[in-house]
Order: C-alpha cells, then sequence, then structure tokens
C-alpha cells in the first residue's frame, strides 16, 4: 500500500516537473533568441508581455476550461450520487412502511385472540386436508394450502393487496445490497407462518406478488 502510495507521489512530483518545464520553454527561447540578457530597453518588455501574453494566455484558456469541464463532471457525477442514494434510501423506507402497514393488518384480525391461535387454526385445517396424505411432501402441502386459500377468498384480502406492492418492490431491485436489505426487513417483520399464508393465498387467487415468486 506504502509503495503505492510513494509511486503516486513520485508520478505527481514527474508531471508537475514536465509542465513547469515546457512552461518555462517559449520564455527561454525568447531570451535566446530575440535577447541576449535582461534589456533595459522598456520596448523590449513590451514586446516581450505581447509575447507572454500571445502565447500562455491562449494556453490559460484551455487550462480554464478544462478545469471548468472537470468541475462540472465532478458536480454532475456528486449530484447523481446523491440522487441514487437518495432513491435507495426512498426505496427502502417504502419497504419499512409497507411491511409495517401489512403488519398492522395482520395483527388486526386477532385482536381478541393470539397469532398462534389464528395460525393454529389454519393449520388444523391444512392438516384436515393432508388426513389422505401418507408422507406427503412440499409440494402437495403446499397444494393443499392454497386450495385453503380458495375456499377462504376473503381472509388475506386486504392483506394481499399491500403484500403483492410489498413483494413487488424487495423482488424487483437491480440492486444487489438493496435487494438484500429489502428481503431482510420483509423477514424480520413477518412470521414464516404470515409469508406463508401470504404467499398460498396470492397463488389461489392469481395475485402479482404469485408472479414475481420467480424473483425471489
Amino acid at each position: 500500500m506504502m509503495t503505492k502510495k510513494k509511486s503516486k507521489h513520485a508520478f505527481k512530483i514527474i508531471k508537475l516537473v514536465i509542465i513547469a518545464i515546457f512552461s518555462l520553454i517559449p520564455i527561454f527561447m525568447y531570451f535566446l533568441v530575440f535577447n541576449h540578457g535582461l534589456s533595459s530597453n522598456s520596448q523590449d518588455w513590451g514586446a516581450f508581455g505581447s509575447f507572454v501574453g500571445g502565447i500562455y494566455a491562449p494556453i490559460v484558456a484551455i487550462i480554464s476550461v478544462y478545469v471548468l469541464i472537470k468541475t462540472l463532471y465532478s458536480m454532475d457525477s456528486h449530484n447523481k450520487s446523491s440522487q441514487r442514494h437518495q432513491e435507495k434510501e426512498r426505496h427502502l423506507e417504502n419497504v419499512r412502511w409497507l411491511t409495517d402497514l401489512l403488519n398492522g393488518m395482520l395483527n388486526k384480525k386477532y385482536p381478541l385472540s393470539q397469532p398462534k391461535v389464528f395460525y393454529g387454526n389454519l393449520r388444523q385445517m391444512l392438516i384436515k386436508k393432508l388426513e389422505n396424505d401418507y408422507n406427503p411432501d412440499g409440494a402437495i402441502i403446499k397444494n393443499k394450502a392454497i386450495e385453503l386459500m380458495k375456499e377462504n377468498e376473503e381472509i388475506f384480502q386486504d392483506e394481499c393487496i399491500i403484500f403483492d406492492d410489498l413483494f413487488y418492490r424487495v423482488t424487483h431491485n437491480e440492486d444487489i445490497d438493496d435487494g438484500a436489505l429489502s428481503c431482510m426487513i420483509l423477514i424480520a417483520k413477518l412470521s414464516p407462518e404470515e409469508r406463508f399464508w401470504l404467499m398460498q393465498y396470492a397463488k389461489a387467487h392469481e395475485h402479482r406478488a404469485a408472479k414475481d415468486l420467480k424473483f425471489w
């Protein structure tokens, strides 16, 4: 690491020395060709000033334009970076808000009973559907859960509208880090049972979340 820093510093010094040498060449050539030494004649100094102005004014103008373009490019990059950061923060804030909203709606389903009772009843109904299936695998369990959700169309009707939008935001994200954070928010705030039943409901009634599952 230190070697790279030293090499970069040495390269900068060499570059500055080269620029300084090339900058002084016109003055050196002027004194070499037009004047052997310093002159006491004011006209010679006037001619020298015109020469310096004619040589260095375009160079300074070019450098000024370059610095201006560089500054504008830097400002534009900073603005784009700031805009991307704001968009990321807005996306994550929307995911948090939608997850809290969905969580609140789900909690209202069992104000007088515990969530365990509510989902326990669903589990018992699912077990009853599976009583004729010996050693069912995961696919059979999900299919029976979908059948159960078809029979209970109103159970997650309002909640699935929010779940569709939330799941779309979580799964359709080009930024890998933001996508991972969105998934973590969803997993942290919704229990496995809530996610399972919402997804089976979405499949049963062909909601958008079921189509977005391939991006999960």
